[in-house]
């Protein structure tokens, strides 16, 4: 014989005798090795989980900080919709907000956000986008490049709504008056775009359905006449709540988590509340995230000698937390 063999407990060859204390040695130097890598590994992921039970985002929270950095907190398939319009990036004047990237860093930008998003939907959850084309002489469709990128991403697209606004007060910009050189057309309306992930049921208790036979019946004509917010509380374009109530009524249930992560002062989590559903509201302005407390605050006030701090005390003010 030749005086080796096949060694199967560590899958090498080994010689014996001469060699057969080295292997042994060396084969408990390796388990111990792995022994202690895979407790230093177990350690780390108890810790990271850990640290994820203690920082995860619950419902009804006003969360002031980074959408991105906001949503990194919250646990996959966590929820049921999400609804908002985000920056435009024409320049507006928001608080904690430039609105002036170049036009390709803005889609770049929305596309990690809504990647982000993508993860935090149950399966079957619904997402629903307020945007517009951009400009009038130098027309950017806006609203094409962000639903191919959703698309791209594995977003379902269930509709478009046209939401009709009809705000022009005072035309201006008619580009060739009274004549087809070159004429304008004033946008009087704006799209709110809706998907889902993954199923196109949104799995729920029948019990916890709250829409009327009226409401289905005029919600699910896609033509939204709906006249825009006028009290603005600060924002340049806050939303009307019978947006926010007509897409929380159509698409989720009672006790549903209904998240904006450019939520403004603060429409869709005080819909949210008003409708039995549960709310995550974030905005970099702390401003607007006042705005928003107050607002909800609202619902509860039962005399004029209520203040914000009795709310707190009591447990009815949602708190602003820090992402």
């Amino acid at each position: 014989m030749s005086g080796k063999q096949y060694d199967t407990s560590c899958g090498r060859e080994g010689t014996f005798p001469a060699e057969s204390k080295y292997a042994m040695l060396e084969q408990q130097a390796i388990r111990a090795k792995i022994t202690e890598q895979k407790t230093i590994l177990h350690d780390m992921t108890q810790e990271y989980i850990k640290t994820q039970t203690d920082t995860a985002l619950e419902p009804d929270k006003i969360v002031h900080g980074d959408a991105l950095k906001a949503m990194h907190k919250m646990p996959s398939d966590s929820v049921h919709m999400a609804i908002t319009s985000p920056p435009y990036n024409v320049g507006l004047k928001y608080t904690q907000h430039a609105d002036n990237m170049t036009y390709n860093e803005y889609l770049d930008w929305l596309e990690t956000v809504f990647r982000e998003l993508y993860r935090i939907l149950v399966d079957g959850g619904r997402f629903a986008l307020n945007i517009a084309p951009t400009g009038i002489a130098d027309f950017t469709p806006t609203h094409h490049d962000v639903t191919s990128r959703l698309l791209d991403m594995g977003f379902k697209l269930r509709t478009e709504i046209l939401w009709y606004k009809q705000n022009i007060r005072k035309r201006t910009a008619w580009g060739s008056w009274r004549s087809p050189s070159n004429p304008h057309i004033m946008p009087s309306w704006e799209y709110v775009y809706v998907f889902s992930k993954g199923d196109m049921r949104l799995k729920g208790d029948p019990g916890q359905v709250d829409i009327t036979d009226k409401e289905f019946k005029l919600f699910s004509d896609g033509f939204w006449h709906i006249q825009p917010e006028t009290k603005r509380n600060g924002h340049p374009a806050p939303f009307p709540e019978e947006l926010i109530y007509r897409l929380i009524k159509y698409y989720t249930y009672r006790d549903n988590v209904v998240l904006d992560m450019f939520g403004g002062t603060g429409t869709t989590a005080l819909v949210s509340r008003k409708t039995g559903r549960q709310f995550i509201h974030i905005d970099t302005s702390k401003e607007y995230c006042k705005v928003a407390q107050t607002r909800i605050s609202s619902l509860y006030v039962s005399g004029k000698s209520q203040t914000l701090e009795k709310f707190a005390k009591d447990g009815l003010l949602p708190e602003i937390i820090q992402a």
